[in-house]
């Protein structure tokens, strides 16, 4: 349901800057804001996608067990497909191997949970279906260009475009020092 809200964000931030974008976000109640890249939830195995229901039913397993990896070959098997044609599948659709996918997928909830909680980040790459935290931190620096510790660097203080809710910007302009032509 946050999609549309996710565009005006963008447009918002590309006319009148980041600033003001999380501004908006905020009196609107938003959790943040996506980028451009992020995957929404559940966005592969939507019933009404125009995918094969092979692709469609391999995504949800993969969605469905992030926490507890399947591999590729057990989600070709459940969706009656060889690995290999599970593979030339998603390089169709999404130019990308299965294995990408459901590295993709993974990483996307990792970044969620780091943006969104205050779980250690031991927690949130085992939450994610990664072994060990240094494979999980290799990952997902190669994904977003950043170790996962950098991504909660920037939720206190960075210029990204995630954000705590700032109480004072949900006040009255009365209560605060602002001035009303200055809160947006």
């Amino acid at each position: 349901g946050l999609s549309s809200l996710d565009l005006m964000l963008h447009i918002v931030k590309k006319d009148l800057g980041i600033d003001f974008a999380l501004r908006c976000a905020n009196l609107l109640q938003a959790p943040g804001m996506r980028d451009e890249s992020e995957l929404q939830s559940g966005m592969l195995a939507l019933s009404d996608s125009e995918l094969p229901s092979t692709i469609c039913d391999s995504c949800r397993l993969m969605e469905n067990n992030i926490e507890t990896k399947l591999t590729v070959d057990e989600i070709a098997k459940d969706v009656g497909l060889s690995r290999r044609q599970l593979d030339r599948l998603c390089m169709k659709y999404f130019s990308a191997t299965a294995a990408d996918v459901y590295l993709s997928i993974r990483l996307t909830r990792a970044r969620k949970l780091l943006r969104s909680t205050q779980l250690d980040l031991i927690a949130v790459s085992e939450a994610s279906g990664f072994k060990s935290y240094p494979s999980f931190s290799r990952a997902y620096r190669k994904m977003f260009g950043w170790a996962p510790i950098g991504e909660r660097r920037k939720l206190a203080g960075g210029t990204n475009t995630s954000m705590r809710l700032m109480p004072a910007f949900d006040m009255h302009p009365d209560q605060t020092q602002y001035a009303p032509d200055k809160l947006l």
